[in-house]
This record gives C-alpha cells, structure tokens and sequence, in this order.
C-alpha cells in the first residue's frame, strides 16, 4: 500500500470516529428523574422538609396524598377530594375546578429547561376506569412570576388503564401550547402537574419516572439534567442538541465509513 493511501484510509478514519463522537454528544440522553429506591427528605426553598426526587425537586399534593415503597422502587399516589377550588385562575383559566393535584418539579428553583427532551414517561398500574389530567406549569424568563399552564392532556389518551403495569409516555410536543393559545415555553417550566385524579379512592402507582432525550440515533445512557439557575440566571445547562443534528451527523458517518470501506476495497484488489 502507498503512503497515499495509508494517509486516505487513515484520515477516512479519524473524519468517522469524529463524526460518531459529535453527533453522540449533541443530543440529550434519557435522565431518571425518581427510581423511588428510597424517600429522600429535604429541607426545600420552600422552607419545608419534602419529598424529593434525583434532581432535587420536590414532590407536592392536595387531596392526592403519596407514599414512597422504597423496597418495591414505587410511589403510589391515592386520589381524594380536596376543598380546593380554582388555585391561581389566573394560570389555568378555562379548566374544571381542581379537586385534587399532584405535582413535582425537576430541580429545586422550579424553573427548568425541558427544551432538550422529547418526552415525560413514566410505568403506571391504576384500576380500569381511572383517569386523570396532565399539564406543565409556567415560569417567566426571569423565573420569578408563574404564567399560564399548558393544555391539559388526559390519562385516558396514553393508556387506558387496566390494573396491570403500563408505560405511560407523555411527548413534549402535546403540551407546547398553553391554555390561551400561545406557545408554552419549555425553556423555563415550573412543575409537572397531574389534575383531578380520579375516582376518589383509587391507586396510581409510579415506577420509573424518566425524561426521554432525542439520542434515537445514538445509543444513549442516563445524563445528567440541566437547570436555569437562580433568578432566570443561566446555570449547568447539561447536554444539549437536535435530533437534526444528530441524525445529520449519523447521515455523514455512514457516507464516511462507507468511504473507507470503498478505500480498503481497492487496496486489496490492487
């Protein structure tokens, strides 16, 4: 072989390997948001000892009292009525009056940028018949003033719940919108909020609560999540990218390995 091409092959090489490395690092892996492994108690910015999960948000209710099972890695969540009323009508006009609610949020400032990922998920077992709303709450760009929720989005959508164990996937893209018809802004969202659980009296069982990244092209492990900061200052923003990105990036590795096998094609026949 000449030293031409021993320099082709080699430079075909390294232009593959940094392609696979590029498109690998620009997208967002999946990050567990709880494996309910143990109940973690913090002392909050709220000034209150909670519950909270690997990202340090905490978990909070009213008439949907929780409880963890560390040895069965759960949160069974049981569903009330509470004298609740319409909580901050403001940001959730339009909606039925909330009888109960569940909430967490992703980190401990309330103001998280889920822009990165494609979707919410989580396994649940809840009896037939059981049902409940989904919406994301709102922060400002300066993460300081709660705006509008996202649309509400039913249970009953996903899964129709039967009393065995389900995977239940929330895509981001069903929540872009907010309940007055503008943009929901992923960038700087306050909690995952699940409304009027139902009926009262019934069980929902959590396990593997997850945000799925966009790494469907490349194999991904767990990252870590990225925050705002306090204030709406930009801190840790964790690994970030597009599917488009990514995917492009994979379209150029396979045009460039298959160029290299082109290179050491000819080689043997020469």
């Amino acid at each position: 072989m000449s030293s031409l091409t021993l320099k082709t092959v080699a430079m075909a090489a390294m232009a593959a390997s940094t392609l696979f490395a590029s498109a690998a690092a620009q997208c967002q892996a999946n990050v567990t948001v709880d494996d309910f492994a143990e109940s973690r108690i913090a002392n909050t910015t709220d000034g209150l000892n909670q519950n909270v999960n690997l990202l340090g948000g905490n978990y909070g209710q009213d008439g949907a009292a929780y409880v963890v099972d560390a040895g069965a890695q759960t949160m069974t969540i049981t569903a009330a009525t509470a004298d609740i009323g319409q909580p901050e009508p403001e940001a959730n006009p339009g909606t039925a009056t909330t009888f109960n609610y569940w909430f967490t949020k992703f980190e401990s400032q309330a103001c998280f940028d889920l822009s990165p990922y494609s979707a919410i998920q989580f396994d649940l077992v809840a009896p037939a018949g059981a049902d409940g709303n989904f919406t994301l709450t709102q922060k400002s760009a300066n993460c300081t003033v709660r705006l509008v929720d996202s649309v509400y989005q039913p249970l009953s959508r996903y899964v129709t719940p039967d009393g065995s164990k389900q995977t239940v996937t929330l895509p981001l893209a069903d929540f872009a919108t907010n309940l007055n018809g503008g943009a929901f802004d992923m960038v700087h969202t306050k909690d995952f909020t699940w409304v009027n659980l139902a009926p009262a009296g019934a069980q929902f069982v959590m396990s593997n609560f997850k945000l799925v990244g966009n790494c469907t092209q490349v194999a991904a492990t767990n990252g870590t999540a990225g925050t705002n900061g306090t204030n709406g200052t930009n801190g840790t923003n964790g690994t970030r990218g597009s599917q488009s990105a990514a995917t492009s990036l994979i379209a150029d590795l396979r045009a460039g390995m298959a160029a290299l096998a082109a290179v050491g094609s000819w080689w043997f026949l020469n």
